[in-house]
């Protein structure tokens, strides 16, 4: 005996289907009573999750009670290419103004896919008003350089990171530089320019590292500002 029934699916769409014997060789079940608001004259119906294998159902989940039961968190120490901050500024990295057109360059002008994570610092500059300052790595269609953005972060949205601006500020030449190494110099560009032509003090505060850890970053501003 066939019957018609209305099957609910796991994303809240409805669609009718033509089932005959036992409903449960189609793998559907009754939707319970008072789940959904519904006034027709179908059976509700919806389909029950797959049944699970028996080492799926011998697996536990282990919630850790105490910090010595944490996952060891992954070493991401980037000291090791600091011996890069001897370089020379004047011959490597360029600094670039905003929406500056270098010749024979082209500078992107948003996030590009492949950019990664560097590290957010912040400035307080009064009661109620922080500087804060995400910087990423990435490089152009070109691949011949490696390209520092800088994005500025609305303090007033602290869980749901914000973007007032974005901005490309300064690049280099890949040659032989890593990404580390890169993103290591062109900070420093960044932040000795900052220092020679607005007299910017040193951040206060490393709010999160991605591609280059706690440590180097202090390094690379004691090197910026030695005071």
């Amino acid at each position: 005996m066939s019957q018609t029934v209305l099957v609910i699916t796991g994303g809240g769409k409805a669609r009718h289907m033509t089932i005959s014997g036992d409903p449960s060789k189609y793998g559907l079940v009754d939707v319970p009573k008072g789940r959904i608001v519904y006034e027709g004259k179908s059976r509700l119906m919806t389909f029950r999750g797959r049944p699970k294998t028996p080492e799926q159902r011998a697996k536990k989940t282990n919630i850790p009670l105490s910090p010595v039961d944490l996952p060891s968190s992954a070493e991401t120490n980037t000291l090791d290419y600091l011996s890069v901050l001897d370089t020379s500024l004047e011959s490597t990295p360029v600094y670039i103004m905003q929406d500056e057109v270098v010749p024979g360059v082209r500078v992107p002008k948003y996030l590009p896919r492949d950019s990664v994570f560097i590290a957010m610092v912040e400035w307080p500059l009064r009661p109620g008003d922080t500087r804060i300052e995400a910087y990423f790595i990435g490089t152009n269609s070109a691949r011949q350089h490696w390209f520092l953005m800088e994005c500025t972060v609305d303090d007033l949205s602290p869980y749901n990171t914000k973007y007032l601006s974005r901005r490309t500020t300064a690049m280099v030449e890949k040659g032989q530089f890593k990404i580390q190494e890169a993103a290591i110099l062109l900070l420093k560009c960044v932040w000795q320019h900052e220092k020679e032509t607005w007299d910017t003090p040193a951040f206060c505060i490393v709010s999160d590292c991605g591609l280059l850890d706690l440590t180097t970053i202090h390094e690379i501003a004691d090197k910026v500002w030695p005071d």
